[in-house]
C-alpha cells in the first residue's frame, strides 16, 4: 500500500463488485450537493486517533429597535433561489481562497469550514454600507440580496436529507449593556438565515450561554467555541454546521484492518484502514484522488500528492473547482484505504478574512452601523475565530464547525498631540502682530 492519506489503484477481479444502480446513483451530481461538499476541508499531516446546556429565551424586543439606515433586503420576504452555476462557481471560488490562505497558520492536521466562515460573512454583509460593503460582496463574489435568496434555498434544502443529516444554524448576540441590535437586520437574519437574535449582558453567564448555543448545535463536538467575551464587546455573530453522514455503503468488519501511515517526516504510524471499491478515481495536476459517496448525495472527496510532493505545497496551488467536478464526473473504479481519523482545528482568522479582501469592515472607517438601531457607523469587526473536528470511521463521517464574530466600538480616538522638540538646528523668525518678519535666524549650536 502506498503510504500516504489514502491509497488508489486499479481494481482487480476478485473485488466485491457494485450494481450498476449503485453506481448510476454516485454519478448523480446535485448542484446542492456539490455546495455541502465544501462543508468542511482538511488534511492529514497525522492520524491521531482520539478515543450544554441549552439558552434561555432571550429575544430582542423588535418593536423597540429603529435602524436609521433601513436595509433593502427588510422590506421583502424570501422566495429563495435555486442554487446555480454562478453561485456554485462563487461558494467554490470563495472556499479555494478560503482554505490557502488559512492553512498557512495551521500546523499537523487541518479541519475547516468555509462554508461557515462564508455564512457568517454574507449575514454581516447585510449589516455594511458603502465600501465595506462592497469588499464584503467582492469576497464573496455576489451581491448580499442575492446571495440571501440563494443561501436562504440551500440553507433548507440540506437540512431536507433524509439518512444524513447536515444543518445550518445562525445566531446575533447583542450586548444589553451598550448595543440595541437594527430591526431592520435582525429582520434579514431570522428571515433568510433563521438567526436567532437575544440580548444579554455581556457577563460570564452571556458566555455560557452562547457556548452552550453552539454546543446544542454542533451536537457537542463545539463545545466551547469562546474562550473568553470582553464585557465592552457589543455584539457575537455565531454560524454552526453540523454533518453527519452516513457511507452508502458501510464498511463491513472485514473491511477494516491495521495498516501504515507515512508522515511528512518520513515517521510511520499504525492506523486503522477502510479498504472498499469505489467509482469516482480521476486524475487531477499533482495527484491523484477519488470520490466516496454517502447517503443523500453527499460525497467523501480525496487526492493523494504525487510521491514526493508535499501535502502543503499541493494545495497551495490546486485547483478546487477542477478536483470537485472531476471527482462528481468520474465513474472509474478504483480499489481505496481510508485512515480512521478524529481531530480539531482552532484558528484566528482576522489576517484569513483581510487577505480575502475584507479589510475595511476591522478599522474605524467600518460603515457597519446598519448592524446597530441607532445606524451610527461606530463599530467594527474585533475577531473572527473558527473552531472545527471531524471523526471519520466505518460508518460514516461526522463533522462540525462554528465562525464566531466579535464587534467591538470603534473608540474616539483624538488625533495625537504634535510634538515639536528644538533639539538639533532649526530655524525661527520674530514676527509683529500682523505677521511681519522683525528678525530671522538659525540656531546651530544654542550654546554659543
Amino acid at each position: 500500500m502506498t503510504a500516504g492519506t489514502f491509497s488508489v489503484f486499479p481494481a482487480s477481479n476478485g473485488q466485491k463488485k457494485k450494481t450498476e444502480a449503485d453506481r448510476m446513483n454516485r454519478i448523480a451530481k446535485p448542484i446542492s450537493s456539490i455546495l455541502a461538499a465544501l462543508l468542511l476541508l482538511g488534511s492529514c499531516a497525522n492520524v491521531t486517533p482520539d478515543p450544554a446546556d441549552k439558552p434561555e429565551d432571550g429575544a430582542v424586543e423588535s418593536d423597540t429597535l429603529h435602524a436609521q439606515i433601513p436595509l433593502a433586503a427588510a422590506s421583502k420576504d424570501p422566495t429563495g433561489a435555486e442554487a446555480d452555476a454562478r453561485v456554485t462557481d462563487a461558494v467554490t471560488s470563495f472556499s479555494e481562497r478560503f482554505y490557502k490562505e488559512a492553512v498557512k497558520q495551521a500546523d499537523g492536521n487541518v479541519i475547516l469550514s468555509p462554508l461557515s466562515l462564508y455564512y457568517a460573512l454574507a449575514l454581516t454583509s447585510n449589516g455594511a454600507a458603502g465600501d465595506t460593503k462592497a469588499e464584503f460582496e467582492a469576497a464573496l463574489g455576489m451581491p448580499t440580496d442575492e446571495l440571501n435568496e440563494y443561501l436562504y434555498t440551500l440553507t433548507n434544502k440540506l437540512a431536507a436529507s433524509e439518512n444524513s443529516t447536515m444543518d445550518v444554524a445562525n445566531s446575533v448576540w447583542g450586548n444589553a449593556a451598550n448595543f440595541t441590535l437594527s430591526a431592520d437586520f435582525q429582520k434579514v437574519a431570522q428571515a433568510y438565515y433563521s438567526a436567532e437574535a437575544s440580548s444579554l449582558p455581556f457577563d460570564a453567564d452571556a458566555l455560557n450561554t452562547i457556548n452552550g448555543w453552539v454546543s446544542e448545535k454542533t451536537d457537542g463536538m463545539i463545545p466551547n467555541l469562546l474562550d473568553e467575551l470582553d464585557p465592552e464587546s457589543v455584539m457575537v455573530l455565531v454560524n454552526a454546521v453540523l454533518f453527519d453522514g452516513v457511507w452508502e455503503e458501510e464498511y463491513e468488519e472485514q473491511d477494516v484492518s491495521k495498516g501504515t501511515f507515512t508522515t511528512a517526516d518520513g515517521k510511520d504510524l499504525r492506523a486503522d484502514f477502510l479498504y472498499s471499491t469505489e467509482y469516482g478515481y480521476f486524475e487531477t495536476d499533482g495527484g491523484v484522488g477519488f470520490s466516496k459517496p454517502y447517503k443523500d448525495g453527499y460525497r467523501f472527496v480525496a487526492v493523494l500528492p504525487d510521491p514526493g510532493t508535499d501535502v502543503n505545497a499541493f494545495t497551495a496551488q490546486m485547483d478546487l473547482e477542477g478536483i470537485l467536478k472531476s471527482a462528481y464526473d468520474s465513474n472509474r473504479k478504483c480499489l481505496v484505504s481510508i485512515p480512521k481519523f478524529e481531530y480539531e482545528t482552532s484558528l484566528g482568522l482576522n489576517d484569513v478574512a483581510k487577505a480575502l479582501g475584507v479589510n475595511r469592515a476591522f478599522t474605524d472607517a467600518a460603515e457597519l452601523g446598519g448592524l446597530s438601531a441607532d445606524g451610527v457607523n461606530n463599530i467594527a469587526i474585533s475577531a473572527i475565530l473558527q473552531k472545527a473536528k471531524v471523526i471519520l470511521n466505518e460508518h460514516g463521517t461526522k463533522a462540525a464547525a462554528a465562525t464566531g464574530l466579535v464587534f467591538n466600538t470603534t473608540a474616539f480616538r483624538p488625533d495625537p498631540t504634535p510634538e515639536v522638540y528644538l533639539d538639533r538646528p532649526f530655524f525661527f523668525a520674530i514676527a509683529d502682530a500682523d505677521g511681519i518678519p522683525l528678525f530671522m535666524g538659525t540656531v546651530m549650536d544654542p550654546t554659543k
